[in-house]
């Protein structure tokens, strides 16, 4: 994830959410989005609905980077 935050792709905004710190937020967007909550996970999210996810080891630059392709 950090990799990619130091490259982030044009027009797509992230945001970060400290699970120990908000976790009422990252329960509602468990919730809301329908995604098992695992931690560090990254969630791409279009139109108010989850799209891809990845947690862990899976979590990449690349794997984030041809998500957000894959939907343009």
């Amino acid at each position: 994830m950090q990799d990619y935050l130091k490259a982030p792709v044009a027009g797509v905004d992230v945001a970060l959410v400290r699970v120990r710190e908000e976790r009422p937020l990252s329960q509602a967007l468990a919730e809301r989005l329908k995604v098992r909550h695992e931690s560090p996970q990254a969630i791409l999210v279009q139109r108010g609905r989850a799209v891809w996810h990845a947690s862990h080891g899976a979590i990449t630059a690349r794997a984030l980077r041809e998500a957000i392709s894959a939907l343009r």
